[in-house]
């Protein structure tokens, strides 16, 4: 059986992240028509949490 592995995102993917958000299948299903800037993704992506 194959197996799936995941990596942890790095600023190095938010290019490819930003591309991916572009396609009008992605915008409509998971941004929900935000048209969302790479600054956007890179906030949403690595946002400090602080309620741990």
């Amino acid at each position: 059986m194959k197996s799936i592995n995941f990596k942890l995102l790095t600023k190095n993917d938010l290019p490819l992240m930003f591309n991916w958000f572009q396609k009008p299948h992605v915008k409509q299903w998971y941004a929900r028509g935000e048209n969302y800037t790479l600054d956007m993704i890179r906030e949403k992506s690595f946002r400090v949490r602080h309620d741990k």
